[in-house]
């Protein structure tokens, strides 16, 4: 046995073998092989199919001699011999179900190869030539001697040839010296019918438990056995935050760290990442399968707010980086900071360091995630993508097929556009993800840096799915930066929107920073505007204190700044918002540095607020000293004075 995670399981008879799917595999040498009519059988029962086709009973010399017994691509089992004519292949017409025992055999009696399937003939081939065995060849079960690129690939040129691994439970895996006949399949016929679940882990994305408050913490999480075994780990890798309404914002090893708005039924979406590409395809952190060289930390953990930090480098499949500077050695590398809010909503903000930072990059695609055994159709609508402006204006776009006189003024079907922009409403800042549950993902951008949105639409697939599906990422650790998902036994991801030409927040000589409003929500697109108009325009701030000093407003934290100037001396101030109905301010948030470790008490135009109900407050240090962090559960829309007093 080789390979990283192998294990015993319940089988059809005793016990069976559990392959990883990645590199374990089963080999032996001097193993009596045939060299004139012989059988091949086996229990399988795969847990996912492989990219190509994959052997759970091989002898193939380099000269492709010998025969192979396996699985394609597609599920469709395949029996292939060598003979004086050539390779001769067949393929059944029927897929192999997952998660269930499936019987197969390959049957040479000298004029003809049969391919059985729970001991029915599923393909039938004569020949003209003789068998030709591997006499030198090494047995093999569940990998492929040869190299081949995945099927479905999109480029080439940014995959990787690989030997294919077999992903599931093997058993009774026999190798007869004659011809069997189909009488004597009449026992395997009747136990294929008879035999209970595999003892095989069904597979889903890491659930995460409800939670009743906010909070962020380091996690060890889950996927299934095979895949967990496989990755050089331990202690708690993931970062996971949690909210009271049953959301949460995860960074996992399996998505490469690139976060996830999970929604309370465990729809995952993202907003991509910085990328660029070469001749060797994309330079991406979805490309760092291992976690190489993405990394998240928690930076800031309390009750009013906690802070992520998500660093990455920009690597092929090949962990080459893009644009390495000669003299430096730096290639690009981003560090994306989450400031998090109790409601669910964060601000992005992402921060390209390249030698070349005005060279072609993508800053968003929004991305959904699914496991294995979803579809795109499980999780999103088909209108899919609701877009709104400053004004509150809506427009709902469409990935259904539907006739070309179909016409609704409130949705554009994309089927029927000839170009891939989005333009409706006119000025849309506001993108609402459709997916089929009460919260979902938003992502915003200021309306004065002028965002322009695309649409991903692939008619070509339309047979397969109405939205574009791919399965290259997650969880795949593979060399690949694309290949179409041909059907849901594996994790996959399905692209929506770009959003493009946005300005930059900063720019220096080499580095290049931009921001977003991210999150969940249970209203409606629409219903963004305000919360949008807070963060992008916020109201006025005056302080009325001595020994407080004004900073202003940061857009990157969604929090007004103030300080005290003497450290842990500030023993009572009052803050002035200028809000009204056309400039409010939702849920505000403020950071009073070096306040000390000091606890405090609220009030609003002179009303005493209750920690918990009206307002969360927190300290985290610094180098400098203790922060306090003060955030409202309000939404402010008249002219109010905050009232902050140590107790």
């Amino acid at each position: 046995l080789y390979g990283t995670y192998t294990a015993l399981k319940e089988g059809v008879h005793g016990n069976s073998l559990l392959l990883d799917g990645y590199s374990s595999y089963l080999s032996a040498s001097g193993v009596p092989l045939p060299e004139g009519v012989f059988s091949v059988e086996v229990w399988i029962a795969p847990g996912a199919y492989p990219t190509n086709f994959c052997p759970v009973a091989e002898q193939r010399s380099a000269d492709a001699r010998g025969f192979s017994l396996g699985i394609d691509s597609e599920g469709k089992a395949g029996f292939s011999v060598a003979t004086q004519a050539g390779w001769i292949e067949l393929r059944g017409s029927q897929k192999i179900p997952l998660y269930k025992w499936t019987h197969l055999c390959g049957v040479y009696n000298g004029e003809k190869i049969t391919l059985l399937t729970n001991g029915e003939k599923s393909a039938e081939k004569q020949l003209t030539g003789r068998f030709l065995p591997a006499k030198n060849a090494t047995f093999c079960c569940g990998m492929s001697s040869q190299r081949s690129l995945p099927t479905g690939v999109l480029n080439p040129s940014g995959s990787e040839p690989i030997n294919q691994f077999f992903d599931g439970l093997v058993d009774d895996l026999k190798i007869w010296d004659k011809a069997l006949s189909e009488k004597e399949f009449s026992t395997i016929k009747k136990e294929a019918g008879e035999l209970s679940k595999p003892a095989l882990e069904k597979r889903s994305l890491p659930e995460l438990p409800p939670s009743d408050r906010f909070r962020v913490c380091y996690a060890n999480l889950k996927y299934y056995e095979s895949w967990d075994n496989f990755w050089r780990i331990s202690g708690e890798p993931d970062v996971v935050v949690s909210f009271e309404k049953n959301g949460h914002f995860v960074f996992w090893r399996g998505t490469s760290y690139i976060p996830h708005w999970v929604t309370e039924n465990g729809i995952w979406y993202n907003n991509e990442f910085n990328e660029t590409w070469s001749s060797k395809g994309c330079h991406e952190p979805m490309s760092d399968k291992r976690c190489e060289h993405s990394q998240v930390k928690i930076v800031e953990s309390t009750p009013a707010r906690c802070v992520v930090h998500w660093r990455y480098a920009l690597v092929d499949n090949w962990y080459n980086q893009s644009n390495i500077d000669q003299i430096t050695g730096w290639g690009d590398w981003t560090d994306e900071l989450y400031t998090i809010y109790p409601d669910g909503t964060a601000v992005r903000s992402q921060t390209l360091h390249s030698s070349k930072p005005s060279s072609e990059f993508e800053w968003h695609e929004g991305i959904i995630v699914m496991g294995p055994g979803q579809r795109p159709e499980d999780v999103l609508n088909p209108e899919a993508l609701i877009m709104s402006n400053m004004k509150g204006e809506e427009h709902r776009y469409s990935w259904e097929p539907v006739a070309a006189d179909v016409k609704k003024a409130e949705v554009t079907y994309l089927s029927q556009k000839s170009d891939s922009w989005l333009t409706e409403p006119v000025g849309a800042n506001i993108q609402l993800v459709n997916t089929r549950s009460a919260l979902k993902p938003f992502t915003v951008v200021n309306p004065d840096d002028d965002p322009k949105w695309d649409f991903y639409n692939d008619l070509s697939r339309r047979h397969v799915s109405i939205f574009p599906w791919w399965n290259h990422w997650p969880t795949a650790f593979k060399p690949s930066d694309g290949r179409y998902a041909m059907d849901s036994d594996r994790a996959s991801h399905s692209s929506l929107t770009h959003v493009r030409n946005w300005k930059a927040y900063k720019r220096t000589e080499f580095s290049e920073t931009r921001l977003m409003l991210v999150g969940l929500t249970d209203g409606k697109a629409c219903d963004l505007a305000n919360l949008t108009r807070s963060w992008s325009y916020a109201p006025e701030m005056s302080v009325e204190a001595e020994g407080v000093r004004k900073i202003g407003y940061e857009p990157s934290e969604k929090a007004y700044q103030l300080e005290c100037v003497k450290p842990g001396t500030c023993s009572k101030f009052e803050i002035k918002l200028n809000c009204s109905p056309e400039f409010p301010s939702v849920h505000p948030a403020f950071v009073i540095r070096n306040w000390g470790h000091h606890d405090i008490m609220v009030e609003v135009n002179g009303r005493k607020m209750t920690e918990n109900v009206h307002y969360r407050c927190g300290f985290t240090d610094t180098i400098n000293g203790t922060n306090l962090i003060l955030w409202f559960d309000q939404t402010f829309k008249e002219e109010i004075r905050i009232l902050i007093r140590q107790q």
